[in-house]
């Protein structure tokens, strides 16, 4: 088990000036009388500098992104919500993801880790309500498909950083941002539910074709909208059937002359691949969330918020396939009816013919993964004249168990109760179409269970992550007017600890029966 503590404190100070030459303000629309629509004229030739009145909540919600992008002091770009539980997307994901430098890493359909500026979610910085979070990955990139979009407002992406901004986001800083209950103004009750439907599932083993995405909201206000709560939870459940073809890297032919040097000569062949693998998966996503807010504003001087945030995904993907190593093994194959094109092999009868050739193998695989995350804070701000001070708790929590078995079966021979295995004769006949598709054959009936017996079982030693970060932070602001608008300064303190497996691609020893009753050791531990 590898422990990994990182403690940081950081001391800002923000100097800030006027932008009033380079930013202009846009004048209020000033709501019409009932006159003014009646006489005002509705053709093509109105003069363009009329004042055009945003109404509806999608117009309010890009007028503020506009006005928030406008006025902030670094390279922002912000995406907000046009009302509580109306981002049109799956995840938060896929929202941020159209924005201008905004690129997502896609895994079982969905948009999971995000790049900025193309550096790579490595070095992107994810924060909620100015928060750091805790991750289940090796690094600090979140999983974003963790984070409905039913449960967030909105969302900035910092370009550029600032003294004030919590560091570590060389590509950029994305900060989600809950709801605030006084900011809703009024009473609200959203409920959401779309149904989805994966064609391929119906075809795939261990799939559920029908899914579903829910929230249920709700936002109110008490003592004279003094206090605000807000209480939130959503659920998806969908299916993650996939098929695919990998074919493994190539590399150049051998320089030595051997049995089959006349035949890749005479079909252009200069590379051969290592192998392929050919298969299946099914199984389920599924993620649930929820989140809980406070926001108490007593006085206008005085403002307390508390939010909570927790999320749960669950992954459950069984799969099956058919794996070919060895291919480029020359002087263990037998090649033969060999096409080219460009210098790489597209059609040919590959045999084994020693016990360093190729091999072919069933491999089943079963990989089910549970993230929990628990993450919230308390921050207080009170303002007296030209001064406002801002503390703010925060706690972040996830733990993820993970687990991948593997079952690899290959082909036997059997002699009395011991079986061997088979160093010559299986081969595999693959060719490609006009279309791209290949075509796949084998001499030997691969769902025999009387040829096919297991020989690698692969369980891991350990896969579960724990990441837990506390942090503290005290900043002021003084507005000081002129031509330096505000002072800002402020300390910030966070203790993040980490426990991981010391190797996690370790697996366990393990023995096989065979089918005949007898038992073989074949799987060895490997790191």
């Amino acid at each position: 088990m590898r422990k990994l503590v990182l403690t940081s404190a950081s001391v800002l100070a923000v100097t800030a000036w006027s932008t009033a030459t380079i930013a202009q303000e846009r004048p209020a629309a000033a709501e019409p009388t009932a006159e003014q629509t009646a006489e005002q004229p509705n053709d093509e030739g109105a003069d363009e500098g009329d004042d055009i009145l945003v109404v509806g909540s999608f117009q309010e919600a890009l007028a503020n992104a506009f006005d928030a992008k406008r006025n902030a002091s670094q390279i922002v770009d912000v995406v907000g919500a046009e009302d509580l539980g109306k981002l049109p997307d799956i995840s938060i994901a896929e929202s941020l993801a159209r924005l201008p430098g905004v690129v997502a890493n896609r895994d079982r359909g969905n948009a999971t880790e995000l790049s900025v500026r193309g550096l790579g979610p490595n070095l992107t910085s994810t924060l909620l309500n100015g928060r750091e979070l805790a991750t289940g990955e090796n690094s600090r990139n979140i999983r974003y498909e963790t984070y409905p979009a039913e449960l967030l407002r909105g969302a900035y992406v910092f370009k550029s950083p600032m003294a004030d901004n919590v560091e570590g986001g060389i590509g950029g800083t994305i900060d989600l941002q809950t709801v605030r209950p006084l900011e809703i103004g009024d009473r609200r009750i959203v409920v959401n539910l779309r149904a989805s439907h994966a064609d391929l599932a119906d075809d795939v083993r261990d799939a559920d074709a029908f899914g579903y995405t829910g929230s249920v909201s709700y936002v109110d206000q008490f003592f004279d909208d003094s206090l605000g709560v807000a209480l939130a939870y959503a659920r998806r459940v969908q299916s993650t059937a996939t098929t695919g073809t990998t074919i493994f890297p190539s590399a150049p032919r051998s320089i030595f002359a051997n049995a089959n040097t006349a035949a890749f000569n005479a079909a252009g062949i200069e590379r051969l691949p290592f192998g392929l693998d050919v298969g299946v998966r099914g199984g389920d996503d599924i993620r649930s969330g929820a989140i809980a807010a406070i926001q108490w504003k007593p006085a206008p001087s005085f403002e307390l918020n508390a939010d909570f945030f927790y999320s749960t995904v669950d992954f459950t993907n069984p799969s099956q396939g058919i794996r070919v190593e060895g291919l480029n093994s020359e002087f263990g194959n037998l090649y033969t009816s060999l096409q080219g094109t460009d210098g790489s092999i597209t059609a040919g009868t590959i045999t084994q013919t020693a016990n360093f050739g190729l091999t072919i193998s069933n491999v089943n695989e079963l990989y089910t993964l549970n993230d929990d995350l628990y993450s919230g804070g308390i921050n207080a701000a009170w303002s007296t004249g030209d001064l406002t001070v801002t503390s703010d708790f925060g706690y972040s929590r996830n733990t993820r168990d993970a687990e991948f078995v593997s079952v690899e079966t290959e082909l036997h021979n059997v002699s009395g109760a011991t079986p061997f295995q088979l160093t010559s004769g299986p081969s595999v006949t693959f060719s490609t179409l006009p279309s791209g598709r290949s075509v796949v054959g084998f001499n030997f009936d691969l769902s025999d269970p009387s040829l096919n017996l297991p020989s690698i079982l692969r369980v891991p030693d350990s896969d579960t992550i724990v990441d837990e970060i506390l942090s503290y932070a005290l900043n002021a602001k003084l507005e000081l007017g002129g031509f330096l608008t505000s002072l800002e300064f402020g300390a910030r303190y966070s203790a993040r600890r980490s426990f991981e497996p010391a190797s996690p691609t370790s697996f366990r020893t393990a023995v096989l029966p065979c089918a005949e009753g007898a038992a073989f050791l074949s799987a060895a531990t490997t790191s």
